[in-house]
């Protein structure tokens, strides 16, 4: 049901079917012009079926969208891969969605072009080591400094089967680039971060010859 704009008559309808679609696994929302009133009525009605994919990116769904969708987790264990990209979510909505992920076994999650600082970042840092199944996170295009990029280098350890870490067109600097390639070398990771444009030009330059195979700046 991508790209339909079905606003959000057409998804309270949709959540209200779901009662119908116990055994759907696969719930494809992306570009439909949700809203956070959508985001909120669906998440009423997501533990009704056993969804193993949930992408409602680029719908506006705010941190009140997301804190709601957050808060069914508990109900959606088979969750394994959830797509928030471009919805507006600040690290309010962040916070909560760090949260709550305990609660299901997910490997796959995408936050980018949203609007988390460091706040966020610190929080779903922390919540790594309750993500033990968690491949591939990406935090690309958001507004995270080094405390951030920190936060997540103190991590990496806890999360045994993260491959890729996207944290690319933030602002992380060089104290952050540096943090994540020293513990990636101290815990012989093999991890992938992708670090681009966080840096100067002048800085990229400088810190070429010293980083290694693991990140990419």
């Amino acid at each position: 049901m991508r790209r339909n704009n079905i606003g959000l008559y057409g998804i309270v309808g949709l959540a209200d079917r779901l009662k119908c679609l116990k055994n759907l696994q696969v719930l494809e929302l992306n570009n439909n012009a949700i809203c956070p009133n959508g985001a909120i009525a669906l998440a009423k009605e997501l533990n009704n079926c056993r969804l193993h994919r949930l992408t409602p990116s680029a719908n506006n769904i705010g941190s009140e969208g997301v804190i709601a969708l957050a808060y069914c987790l508990k109900s959606c264990r088979s969750l394994c891969i959830i797509d928030l990209c471009c919805n507006m979510i600040d690290s309010r909505g962040a916070i909560t969605l760090a949260r709550e992920l305990k609660h299901c076994e997910l490997e796959i999650l995408r936050l980018s072009g949203n609007n988390i600082s460091s706040d966020g970042a610190v929080a779903l840092a922390d919540g790594l080591s309750d993500c033990t199944n968690l491949y591939i996170l990406d935090l690309s295009k958001n507004k995270i400094d080094s405390l951030g990029a920190i936060a997540f280098a103190h991590k990496l350890d806890k999360c045994s089967k993260l491959h890729e870490l996207d944290l690319s067109a933030n602002v992380i600097g060089c104290d952050g680039v540096i943090a994540i390639a020293e513990r990636l070398t101290s815990c012989n990771s093999r991890l992938r971060a992708n670090l681009r444009h966080n840096l100067s030009s002048d800085e990229t330059k400088t810190l070429a010859a010293d980083t290694i195979g693991h990140i990419t700046i």
